[in-house]
């Protein structure tokens, strides 16, 4: 597990493009969303916003975003593991190294949105603790999806 570089958020922008807008037929605009996402994970020593990275060896399994979301609570964001890594419990790794991170840097509650179409991901944070809020239908990178915002306090 490391902290994400310029060239670990490259990777990342790439594998979930690639990944989105071929499975999900996700339009151009997640792009941009992918985009701001990234924006200043790397080179600044502050402790968010933050990339993770999973490795094995040299290749990287998956990654997560971790930003400061107000009210001691810290937000995931880009939430990805590759397809051939799925069910080796990387997403695991990631959120044990994230929990940690956040909460040392005084966060006591950690929020992810997600969309009900995800079921894998829906199945993720449900089973280790997260409550889920519907918020509805929205119109996202050229679908129509239904989002949910996911909380779990950190103790």
């Amino acid at each position: 597990m490391q902290r994400g570089d310029a060239a670990c958020a490259a990777w990342a922008a790439r594998v979930q493009s690639d990944h989105y807008r071929k499975v999900e037929c996700f339009d151009a605009s997640f792009d941009a969303a992918l985009e701001r996402a990234l924006a200043g994970v790397t080179g600044h020593g502050a402790p968010f916003p933050s990339l993770w990275v999973a490795m094995r060896g040299d290749t990287r399994l998956g990654c997560m975003v971790c930003t400061d979301d107000g009210d001691s609570a810290a937000r995931l964001k880009l939430v990805y593991v590759v397809p051939e890594a799925r069910g080796q419990g990387v997403a695991e790794l990631l959120l044990n190294r994230v929990s940690d991170h956040a909460e040392a840097n005084g966060c006591r509650l950690l929020r992810v949105s997600s969309f009900a179409e995800h079921g894998a991901a829906r199945a993720f944070y449900a089973a280790r603790g997260f409550v889920c809020a519907p918020a509805g239908s929205v119109r996202a990178f050229g679908r129509t999806l239904s989002l949910e915002h996911w909380e779990k306090p950190l103790f």
